[in-house]
């Protein structure tokens, strides 16, 4: 059975990669690269989701977190379609995010880690602008984050955000 992460099929032009969530990933060439690489060493024993899982252990560590073991072996799935990417949006409040993984048989630290394992990198602007400026359409920020930081966020980030 393919693990929630394996997000990278490679099975024709429309894939899981093409789904609207998975549009901010970049450089698919680096892993297409290492698996093509790891493909010719060792077939069929590492998989897109297994660099995927490698690749970010090591940034995380990089970024000043912990080293911490990753069990390989997972297995890219046979079937990729764009229009069954069904996760949890930025817009969600936490019990309904853990609602969707709920339904996937996954508990609330599976949710965290998951979660926590995404918010290494570059957000877009669209991801959270709401949240500092109409959080649910209230013409207000999020009540649970701090008026002045979500100015200061909103002139920093925003303003060159919509810039390009």
């Amino acid at each position: 059975m393919p693990y929630a992460y394996d997000i990278l099929l490679y099975v024709g032009r429309q894939s899981e990669k093409n789904a609207v969530p998975n549009f901010t990933v970049r450089e698919y060439e680096l892993i297409d690269e290492a698996k093509k690489d790891l493909e010719a060493a060792c077939p069929s024993k590492i998989s897109c989701a297994d660099i995927i899982a490698l690749a970010t252990r090591d940034a995380v560590f990089l970024s000043g977190g912990p080293f911490y073991p990753v069990l390989t072996g997972r297995r890219d799935g046979l079937v990729s379609n764009p229009d069954e990417v069904n996760l949890p949006g930025p817009t969600l409040s936490v019990s309904q995010a853990f609602q969707t993984f709920r339904a996937k048989n996954m508990t609330m630290d599976d949710m965290v880690i998951l979660l926590a394992a995404h918010a290494v990198g570059v957000a877009h602007c669209s991801f959270f602008l709401d949240r500092i400026t109409n959080f649910q359409g209230n013409g207000r920020p999020d009540r649970t984050t701090d008026p002045a930081g979500c100015q200061a966020k909103e002139d920093l980030w925003c303003s060159q955000c919509f810039q390009s």
